[in-house]
C-alpha cells in the first residue's frame, strides 16, 4: 500500500531542525551542504549550535548527542516521538501511535483496534509515551470529539486570483480533544447512562 501524500514547509524549524540533526549524525554538515536544506538552513544550524545539539568544528557541524538524531524527525506526523501501545500484564509492545493523534485514539477509556483485535486503553502516560491496553470486547467503540482553532498570525505576501485573495503567511493551529463518544457495536447507537 502506498504511503499517503503529504505537504509540509521545509523551512519550518520543527521540520528543518530535526532533519539537520539527522543529516549531521550521518556525516558532518558542510557549508556546501546547506543549500540542500533550503534558505533557512544557516539559521537552523546556528540555532542548533547555540542549543548544543550541533557543534561547529573547522568547516563542518557535527551531531553531539549519543541518542539517535533520526528519532527527532517524525516524518509521518510531525507530532513528536511516537506513543507505544503496551499490553497490560504481559508488557508486550503491540505497536505505536503518532504523538499528534494519541490524545484522540489512545486516551484512557478509548477502544483501540489493532490488527483485527479490540483493546481497551487503561491509561495514557504522555511523559513516558506509553498507552497501556488490555484485550477486551466492551460492546462499544469510541470516537474523539475534537476542537480545532486556526489563527492567522502574519501575512507575508498575497495576490489576487479572480475574485479571491490568495495569501502566504503564518498561522497558529490549536487542537484539543475535549471528550469522547461511545457508540454501541454494531448498531452505532449512543448508550444512555
Amino acid at each position: 500500500m502506498p504511503v499517503e501524500a503529504n505537504v509540509f514547509d521545509p523551512d519550518n524549524p520543527y521540520v528543518l531542525g530535526p532533519h539537520l540533526c539527522a543529516a549531521a549524525s550521518e556525516l558532518p554538515l558542510t557549508e556546501e551542504d546547506l543549500p540542500l536544506f533550503g534558505p533557512r538552513a544557516r539559521d537552523g544550524v546556528e540555532a542548533l549550535t547555540a542549543a548544543g545539539m550541533l557543534r561547529r568544528r573547522r568547516h563542518a557541524w557535527y551531531w553531539t548527542d549519543r541518542s539517535r538524531a533520526g528519532d527527532l524527525a517524525d516524518l509521518r506526523s510531525t507530532g513528536g516521538a511516537p506513543v507505544r501501545l503496551v499490553e497490560d500484564g504481559t508488557g508486550r509492545l503491540l505497536g505505536t501511535v503518532d504523538a499528534g493523534s494519541s490524545h484522540g485514539t489512545v486516551h484512557e477509556g478509548a477502544v483501540y483496534l489493532h490488527q483485527g483485535e479490540t483493546y481497551l486503553v487503561l491509561g495514557l502516560d504522555l511523559e513516558d509515551r506509553v498507552a497501556t491496553v488490555v484485550l477486551d470486547e466492551p460492546g462499544y467503540s469510541t470516537t474523539a470529539r475534537e476542537v480545532t482553532d486556526i489563527e492567522i498570525t502574519e501575512e507575508r505576501e498575497h495576490a489576487a486570483w479572480g475574485a479571491a485573495r490568495v495569501s502566504l503567511g503564518g498561522v497558529r493551529v490549536t487542537h484539543q480533544v475535549v471528550s469522547f463518544l461511545r457508540r454501541r457495536v454494531p448498531s452505532g447507537g449512543v448508550p444512555r447512562r
